[in-house]
């Protein structure tokens, strides 16, 4: 064994950079030479994504190249651990972290993701619930495809590595972004563009991260995720924090919420269905000089019968759906229609009623008892119209 040396410099990792570096001093009290472990004062070594360091290796990597891919298309990480010319500076200007030229390959470092038992039902579960899950990683863009392969995640939009997006406008990263299902070698500035791009496109973004690096694109999102044990960063950004990072439980919350937005749909609907067409009953009605068409009793009944006891029924009947892109937009066009419907069916029975002798009471019952058939026939085409909206 040698004398220990002490650290000269160091440069520690960033996702920016990709690389980390290590510069040696001389040992204390020894001789100039003298070695510790066969690592001479001045030796300076780093080690990052290969990517990065085969433009400064000293020739060219040949066969290491082709190793390095045929690791990672296996789904390991992969690093280079590399030696730079003793002495080797590793700032530039400004004390600019800077990568020396000339390196020499050491050895090709793989290592192994321990993926969740679970992570496969639960990305299906979220993927049934009509989620479009995207992947972006920081790691080699084939690692991650083949990481993606092994829990069933749909690669069809194919893979894109950041190095090539990094260069692209809003408008095309968008178009990448919308088309592609994995990014690799993302740094968290591009992170943060990819996660405004999703929603720039009209998509309710929820991202799940747990490191400093995801802090930018954590708040981003419309709804930033945290693991409980990520770093206390992430978590403080996050909206949510999954205690003891019960991954697992995003399924269900995402189908228990998307079934709380159908009910408030299905009930808006028939409020304003019901509001719709009772305000032009009335109004055709004094167009026409009838008599105004409903008594508080029977408006009460026509309450309790189209919305009250529906609203129950719904609650259980409506299946969880995904969220419309505008709550109000959607119940309009539903409701208006509807709305028009009954009136085109009650308004004329009324007004028949009338003008063919049949008292005033009795006329507005037969249009209270039409109208609340009409509601209630109101509810299986709210029913489908989510059911098919949710496919």
């Amino acid at each position: 064994s040698g004398a220990a040396l002490p650290v000269a410099d160091e440069i520690p990792f960033a996702s920016e950079r990709r690389w980390s570096g290590l510069r040696f001093g001389d040992a204390p009290g020894a001789a100039p030479g003298a070695a510790a472990v066969d690592v001479a004062p001045g030796a300076t070594y780093v080690m990052g994504a290969p990517a990065v360091l085969w433009p400064h290796l000293a020739g060219p990597p040949g066969s290491l190249e082709a190793r390095a891919e045929e690791i990672a298309a296996e789904g390991i990480r992969v690093l280079l651990l590399a030696r730079g010319p003793d002495g080797a500076s590793l700032r530039g200007e400004g004390d600019r972290p800077v990568l020396p030229d000339a390196l020499r390959p050491v050895a090709l470092l793989g290592f192994t993701e321990e993926l969740r038992p679970d992570v496969a039902e639960i990305l299906g579960g979220l993927a049934r619930a009509g989620l479009d899950l995207k992947v972006i990683s920081g790691d080699d863009p084939a690692t991650v495809e083949a990481i993606g392969r092994r829990v069933g995640l749909a690669t069809a939009g194919g893979v894109v590595s950041g190095l090539d997006l990094a260069a692209l406008d809003d408008e095309a990263l968008g178009v990448a972004a919308g088309r592609a299902s994995i990014f690799g070698r993302v740094e968290p500035a591009l992170k943060a563009r990819l996660v405004a791009a999703f929603r720039a496109g009209g998509h309710y973004v929820a991202m799940v991260g747990d490191g400093v690096n995801d802090i930018l694109s954590l708040r981003r999102a419309n709804l930033g995720i945290a693991m409980e044990s990520g770093s206390a960063a992430a978590r403080g950004v996050a909206d949510l924090v999954l205690l003891g990072d019960a991954f697992g439980v995003l399924p269900k919350a995402v189908i228990e919420g998307q079934r709380i937005v159908a009910a408030m749909e299905a009930t808006l609907i028939l409020l304003l269905s019901r509001t719709f067409y009772v305000l032009l009953i009335i109004a055709g009605a004094a167009l026409l000089g009838l008599p105004f068409p409903l008594t508080p009793r029977q408006n009460s009944v026509l309450a309790f019968a189209t919305v009250g006891i529906p609203l129950v029924v719904l609650a259980l009947w409506v299946p969880p759906r995904r969220l419309p892109r505008s709550l109000l937009g959607e119940t309009l066009r539903v409701s208006i229609p509807a709305s028009i419907g009954v009136v085109i069916v009650a308004l004329p029975l009324y007004a028949a009623s009338i003008r063919s002798g049949v008292a005033v009471a009795e006329a507005q019952s037969i249009l209270t008892s039409l109208t609340v058939f009409c509601g209630l026939g109101l509810l299986p085409l709210i029913s489908s119209g989510a059911r098919e909206a949710g496919q």
